[in-house]
C-alpha cells in the first residue's frame, strides 16, 4: 500500500484555515456576548433584570462556569485553583445568573493576568460575626447589620491589578473602563460589573473588589445561605 504525503504549502493552508475559523469563531462568541451584555444592561437601567431565586449549589456554579474555560487557561498556560468543598450549604441562588457573574469575574483574571499566572477560586461559610465582615464593615459609613450565615467566595489573580483611582470608579461608572493601556488592549464593553452589581444585589448579597496594581486583584462574593425553611419543602 502506498501512501502519498500532502505537500507541505497545502498543509501550511489547512493550518492557517483552521486558525482562521477558530479566529472567526472566537469574534462571533464575543460579539454574542456583547450582545447580551447590552440587553442585560437594558434591563438593569429599567429595573427589569430579574432572578429565579432556589436552593442551589455553589460548586455545581463553579463546575458549569469553568467547562468553556478549560482551552482559554490551557492556551495561556493559567493555571485554576479551585478550592470550592463539595459539602458546602445549598445558597439561595439562581443558577444561571450566578454562572454569569462567576463567568465574568473568571474572564477578567484570565484577560487581565499574563501568561503561566494562576486564578484561584475559593468558597467556605462565614457567620455574621466574621472579620471578613467587619473588616468590611470598616470602610463603610453606613454600617451593615449581618444577620445570618452566607457563603463566602473570592475570585484571586495575579494579573495587572488596579489603581486606587480604579478601584474608586469600578462600582460607581455604569460604563467602566479602565485608563490602564493594558487594560485598553483587552476587549469588552464596560458593561460587565455593572450587570454583576445587580445580579448580586438581586440575589440581596454583595460583591466587593480589594487590588494592588502590578501584584493582582481579588473579587469578593457574599451569598445568603438557603433557609432551612426552603431546604425542607424541597
Amino acid at each position: 500500500m502506498c501512501f502519498r504525503r500532502e505537500p507541505a504549502d497545502r498543509r501550511f493552508t489547512q493550518i492557517f484555515l483552521l486558525q482562521h475559523v477558530q479566529h472567526q469563531i472566537s469574534r462571533a462568541a464575543d460579539d454574542i456576548h456583547i450582545i447580551d451584555d447590552l440587553r442585560d444592561a437594558a434591563k438593569a437601567e429599567a429595573g427589569q433584570l430579574k432572578v429565579d431565586l432556589e436552593p442551589i449549589s455553589f460548586r455545581n456554579v463553579v463546575v458549569e462556569t469553568m467547562r468553556p474555560f478549560h482551552r482559554q487557561l490551557e492556551d495561556k498556560l493559567q493555571e485554576i485553583i479551585i478550592n470550592v468543598p463539595e459539602n458546602l450549604p445549598l445558597v439561595l441562588g439562581d443558577q444561571t445568573r450566578l454562572i454569569q457573574v462567576v463567568t465574568n469575574l473568571v474572564s477578567n483574571a484570565h484577560k487581565y493576568s499574563p501568561p503561566e499566572s494562576t486564578i484561584t477560586i475559593t468558597a467556605k461559610v462565614i457567620q455574621s460575626d466574621d472579620e471578613i465582615l467587619t473588616e468590611r464593615n470598616k470602610n463603610r459609613k453606613q454600617k451593615v447589620k449581618y444577620s445570618s450565615p452566607y457563603l463566602y467566595c473570592t475570585v484571586s489573580d495575579t494579573g495587572i491589578g488596579m489603581s486606587e483611582d480604579d478601584l474608586r470608579k469600578l462600582f460607581r461608572e455604569r460604563y467602566f473602563r479602565s485608563d490602564d493601556q493594558r487594560a485598553k488592549e483587552q476587549p469588552g464593553t464596560g458593561l460587565g460589573m455593572m450587570i454583576t452589581q445587580t445580579i448580586m444585589q438581586l440575589h440581596h448579597g454583595e460583591i466587593w473588589v480589594s487590588s494592588q496594581l502590578d501584584v493582582g486583584t481579588t473579587f469578593h462574593l457574599l451569598i445568603p445561605l438557603a433557609p432551612e425553611r426552603e431546604l425542607a419543602s424541597d
